[in-house]
């Protein structure tokens, strides 16, 4: 919707965009969603989604550019290219269960993000070409209480941020956390395990 609100609850979307814009409204509840481009797709609006699962979309599982968000047990299952990719915007991402996630790109991607936006409780995997959360050209992304598989687990280009409580999980070899560029603020880490890495911090 551009102006209305659309509320779906435990619906099965299979081969078709959500698509919101303007100050529409969209509120996913339960539910499947699967099988297309980008399954959710937001240019500004708010969305909600809650307990839905989002899996074998193409492209990315969650595109939102300078959305209101409210993102809540949420699980990004297998086959999708990336999963939630965020232009700005803002709002908040708690219990993203994106632990299946297989594809080549992130499993989270912020972008142009500052502390509008806080991660807190996610279970990510990284992509087989990209880390499990990129952060790219943000002011202080805030991640907080969270398990980060593979290598790279988190990597900053450009950016900064504040990490606390995180679980970095490897398999051996890589990189737990890959700070790229050099910004006038600080990135600050408190309270972090990483495990089973070549390199923690690089």
């Amino acid at each position: 919707p551009a102006s209305a609100t659309a509320t779906l609850t435990d619906m099965v979307v299979d081969g078709a965009s959500l698509m919101v814009s303007g100050s529409g409204t969209l509120l996913v509840n339960g539910g499947l969603l699967h099988q297309s481009d980008n399954c959710v797709f937001g240019n500004g609006g708010s969305v909600s989604l809650s307990g839905v699962t989002i899996q074998s979309c193409s492209q990315n599982a969650v595109l939102l550019t300078q959305s209101a968000i409210s993102i809540e047990d949420v699980t990004l299952g297998a086959g999708n290219e990336k999963g939630l990719h965020l232009r700005g915007g803002s709002g908040t991402v708690t219990n993203l269960d994106a632990f299946a996630h297989d594809g080549e790109k992130a499993a989270v991607h912020l972008e142009m993000v500052d502390e509008g936006i806080t991660l807190e409780g996610l279970n990510i995997t990284s992509g087989s070409g990209a880390a499990a959360l990129e952060v790219e050209w943000s002011d202080n992304a805030i991640v907080s209480n969270s398990d980060i598989h593979g290598s790279p687990g988190i990597s900053l280009t450009q950016s900064t941020g504040t990490l606390a409580g995180l679980d970095f999980h490897g398999t051996g070899s890589g990189v737990a956390l890959e700070i790229i560029g050099v910004r006038a603020d600080r990135t600050t880490v408190t309270d972090c395990t990483i495990s089973n890495y070549d390199t923690a911090v690089i």
